[in-house]
C-alpha cells in the first residue's frame, strides 16, 4: 500500500484507508503523524493492537 500520492490523513481517510491498515502495511508512527493522523488516535490504536 502506497501513500506517498497523498496530501494529508484526510485524503486517506477519503480514499478508504484505514489508520489500521497503514499500521499492517508497516507505515511508522513517525510517518502516520508526517500525514497529520493525530498523535491520540495512533496511541490508541497502539495500545489495542498489542493486547
Amino acid at each position: 500500500m502506497e501513500i506517498s500520492g497523498f496530501e494529508n490523513a484526510q485524503e486517506i481517510q477519503e480514499a478508504g484507508i484505514s489508520l489500521e491498515e497503514l499500521k499492517e502495511a508497516g507505515y511508522s508512527d513517525f510517518q502516520l503523524l508526517n500525514f497529520g493522523y493525530p498523535q491520540k488516535q495512533l496511541i490508541k490504536l497502539n495500545k489495542t493492537r498489542r493486547h
